[in-house]
């Protein structure tokens, strides 16, 4: 049995920590999300290493200048990136497992995918309102959001993506479900 290697993105707001997690409380193999670094400021809910490893500007200017670290992306004056000496370390411990990173722009996926060519994308959409909503109780620059949110829907995903899911409010089994299906599918060579 070989490693799947995912990559889910989505909107802001629109449950991709929630569908990560509720894929490795379902799945029957070893799932192993790949946390991203990020100059982003925590929210009270997040745990460092958990949902990003936060780091402050200082650090992103070091860590560019590590050639092991990759996808360098601005995005709502936040930098995100992740060290691919980790990624490969993962692959190797886990050879069998369901690998995911978070991916929401096409250049980082494009870019990954280069390093790992089975990489699969899937993107999660939801209800606008429900986004809104769940931004609003979370994000101090709603509006901001919101535009970084169109803009994502702009990029000309739709030719690259390899699963679309809808992740709507009381429905999260559902796509997690059809996301581990999908996993069974590429695992079966389907």
């Amino acid at each position: 049995m070989s490693q799947i290697l995912l990559a889910i993105g989505g909107p802001s707001g629109v449950g991709k920590t929630a569908v990560i997690a509720g894929v490795k409380r379902t799945a029957e193999r070893s799932v192993v999300r790949h946390v991203e670094f990020t100059t982003r400021t925590r929210r009270p809910n997040e745990i460092d290493g958990m949902e990003y490893y936060f780091r402050t500007v200082r650090d992103l200017d070091r860590a560019k200048q590590d050639p092991k670290n990759v996808g360098f992306v601005n995005a709502r004056d936040c930098w995100y990136w992740i060290n691919l000496g980790k990624v490969h370390e993962s692959i190797q411990q886990y050879p069998a497992g369901i690998h995911i990173m978070s991916i929401s722009h096409v250049q980082v996926f494009r870019e990954r995918k280069r390093l790992f060519p089975d990489l699969r994308w899937i993107w999660i959409d939801g209800s606008d309102a429900e986004i809104k909503q769940r931004l609003a109780n979370r994000d101090e620059r709603l509006c901001e959001s919101l535009e970084y949110n169109r803009r994502l829907a702009s990029e000309a995903v739709g030719r690259i993506v390899d699963l679309w899911v809808h992740n709507v409010q009381g429905e999260l089994e559902a796509a997690v479900a059809e996301i581990i299906s999908f996993c069974d599918a590429l695992a079966g060579g389907k």
